[in-house]
């Protein structure tokens, strides 16, 4: 009789791990999907031609080695905003292939107004414009120059470790 008692706690305890185990596996995979409308503007025009602006500004396109490639992605701080300007948190980097490895040599991460003066023309990328704030002790009063309220504590508090893993992925996919 205590064999049977003994097997049966034995199975629901076993029962009890593997159910355990199941639930954090589930609650990972939640964990690690990415929500890819954040980097969109719902426009792949739209979208391709901001990419390719910022990657044509000195700012954030540069080389620092020979054979390089540069990138940049951005996440839309304002999505009910469907009209310009956009307050973007723009990621650009500079990568290299070392071996099987992509590496970053360099980048950059921080919030950018992005205008444009015609929504309904093609877009030309001589018609952009862009604000950022600047570096040290002018940041903060930028911040609240430049962007909106409602954004002001979401770029505060911006958790750039989704948009950075992101643009990694974007680097190893084109490499």
């Amino acid at each position: 009789m205590n064999r049977k008692i003994l097997l049966i706690l034995f199975l629901l305890i076993l029962i009890v791990i593997i159910g355990h185990r199941f639930f954090i596996l589930q609650a990972e995979k939640n964990i690690l999907k990415i929500d890819e409308s954040i980097f969109t503007l719902g426009n792949n025009q739209l979208d391709k031609a901001i990419k390719d602006y910022f990657l044509s500004q000195e700012h954030f396109s540069w080389k620092t080695v020979d054979d390089s490639r540069n990138f940049c992605i951005f996440e839309n701080l304002n999505s009910e905003n469907e009209l310009f300007p956009f307050y973007l948190w723009l990621r650009c980097g500079e990568f290299i292939i070392d071996g099987e490895e992509v590496k970053e040599k360099s980048g950059m991460s921080g919030p950018v107004k992005i205008d444009y003066p015609n929504e309904l023309s093609f877009y030309d990328l001589q018609k952009f414009s862009y604000v950022l704030p600047r570096d040290g002790s002018l940041y903060s009063d930028d911040i609240k120059n430049i962007f909106p309220s409602n954004l002001q504590e979401r770029i505060k508090n911006f958790d750039s470790t989704i948009i950075n893993e992101r643009i990694k992925n974007v680097a190893r996919e084109s490499f």
